[in-house]
């Protein structure tokens, strides 16, 4: 590396990023000290909940090698976004059923197309996805838009 160029320890003056921690004590007041990311990242192809579990009894075990003030947070904790993110999404799923089978039963007077259509959305769904994980297409090229022209037709059709 000296041969490349100068090497000096020490801080950048003036500091180009700086990261802060934010956290509250008992009695309700707000520090803010330097902080320092660390950012890891899951490999392509692996599950994210098992990820998390690991990272987790990483970083357990990396608590027991540090000083007890030093502090370890998560500023961004995946596996749990995408577990709100799919209770998000299963609960807007029964919302639009919910709704698409009253509006259609206002609409066309009867319980039978009401039924069919109760019935039929959360079949093609499985289907679909069936399907997408029949052929190894991953779930991340299938788009929002396609989801909802395939909705919009099955509720369009009967």
């Amino acid at each position: 590396m000296r041969d490349l160029g100068e090497i000096v320890r020490g801080y950048q003056s003036p500091p180009q990023y700086l990261n802060f921690y934010r956290w509250m004590d008992s009695n309700g007041k707000w520090y803010r000290s330097r902080a320092v990311t660390v950012s890891a990242q899951m490999r392509s192809g692996q599950q994210i909940g098992e990820f998390g579990k690991a990272l987790d009894a990483a970083i357990s075990q990396l608590r027991l090698l540090l000083p007890e003030d030093l502090i370890i947070a998560k500023t961004s904790d995946q596996p749990r976004q995408v577990s709100e993110n799919i209770k998000l999404f299963t609960d807007a799923l029964m919302e639009a059923i919910i709704l698409v089978v009253i509006i259609a039963w206002i609409g066309f007077r009867e319980w039978r197309s009401a039924l069919l259509m109760a019935i039929s959305i959360p079949l093609t769904l499985a289907i679909s996805l069936g399907m997408i994980t029949l052929l190894g297409i991953e779930l991340q090229q299938v788009s929002i838009a396609t989801l909802i022209i395939a909705l919009g037709l099955l509720v369009d059709d009967p």
